[in-house]
């Protein structure tokens, strides 16, 4: 799987969600370059902006903004592949979102997955890695229904989250989103993800494991390594949600010194403030563009005490303030005439 790729597993449901909303699946496949040959097979990688690009149009094609739900709707850890089958040879809850977590990025090169806990609350999330033009909530609402469906059926038919967070605006029509999470949903977040109690984390898993893994995969993905320059941007956009991005901090999870990590960038020819600084960058446009978050909550969420300051350090990189930036390239739902 190359940098910036998925595979199209979560977009196989599709055909049928589209069908179902009156839509020609293959007018949106058209309208977007791609050619049908790509759904052959769950593990056939596409692009993430071309994702992000499909659902974004089978969402206006449909008139349907939780058209990124409907996808998730039959989701299970079978949609990760060999990387969610694998992971289920763990006995705990916690022990398998780990090794999904570990090894996602065989499934999915667009994004981060994290597993937070604190306070007696754990949260599972996604994070897109890169900015995207055509918008990615409703990607965002498919990726937390995959997990929502994941965890449901790790920890067993009563289970429910604690609440639901979109870093996105709210949609105009809520009520599918009640009606799939049936919990208190959290809109213009600082992440996405379900949160549920800690304690579910060291439940044990509740239905049957698979025999043997399918060709060898399973074993592949528990020994397949992220390469380091990834890993890098990986750990800064989770250490950002965190607020916890430091050179001293990544280099804690990485089990090495400072200076270590310091060479090994620079052998790179990059810093670890360039990466931070993009890893930033990336997180505030995502914010700016996707949510109305107020700028002080969103400066703050930055790791910023000022809203001056992160006005300053964002205007730097883009040319415009960022109350200016969120006028010019605000992503809203568009129902087309």
């Amino acid at each position: 799987m190359n940098e910036g790729m998925i595979r199209v597993a979560p977009l196989l449901p599709s055909r049928q969600v589209l069908a179902r909303l009156g839509v020609d699946w293959g007018d949106v496949l058209d309208e977007c370059g791609l050619h049908p040959d790509l759904f052959a097979h769950p593990d056939n990688p596409i692009a993430f902006a071309d994702l992000c690009r499909f659902v974004r149009l089978g969402a206006n094609a449909s008139r349907c903004e939780h058209f990124g739900l409907l996808l998730a709707h039959e989701a299970s850890v079978a949609t990760l592949g060999a990387v969610g089958l694998g992971a289920l040879k763990g006995a705990q809850v916690g022990s398998v979102l780990a090794a999904m977590i570990r090894n996602l990025h065989l499934h999915d090169q667009g994004a981060v997955p994290f597993l937070t806990v604190d306070g007696g609350k754990a949260c599972f999330g996604y994070l897109v890695a890169d900015y995207h033009p055509c918008g990615v909530s409703v990607v965002l609402d498919g990726a937390v229904g995959i997990i929502h469906r994941i965890v449901a059926s790790l920890c067993g038919p009563n289970w429910r989250p604690l609440e639901v967070g979109f870093a996105r605006r709210q949609p105009r029509d809520v009520a599918p989103y009640i009606e799939f999470f049936g919990v208190p949903l959290n809109f213009d977040a600082t992440y996405t993800g379900v949160v549920f109690r800690e304690r579910d984390l060291h439940k044990r898993v509740q239905f049957a494991r698979p025999a043997a893994p399918p060709d060898g995969a399973f074993a592949a993905a528990e020994q397949a390594s992220v390469p380091f320059p990834i890993l890098i941007r990986r750990l800064l956009q989770v250490l950002l949600v965190t607020e916890r991005c430091t050179v001293a901090e990544v280099a804690d999870l990485l089990d090495m010194h400072r200076r270590t990590l310091n060479r090994r960038l620079a052998a790179m020819g990059v810093t670890f403030r360039d990466l931070a600084d993009e890893a930033a960058y990336v997180r505030a446009r995502q914010l700016l563009a996707e949510t109305d978050m107020p700028l002080a909550k969103l400066a703050n969420a930055m790791g910023y005490a000022e809203v001056s300051t992160f006005s300053c350090r964002f205007r730097h990189r883009s040319g415009i303030p960022p109350g200016q930036w969120r006028k010019q390239f605000r992503h809203e739902f568009v129902v087309p005439s």
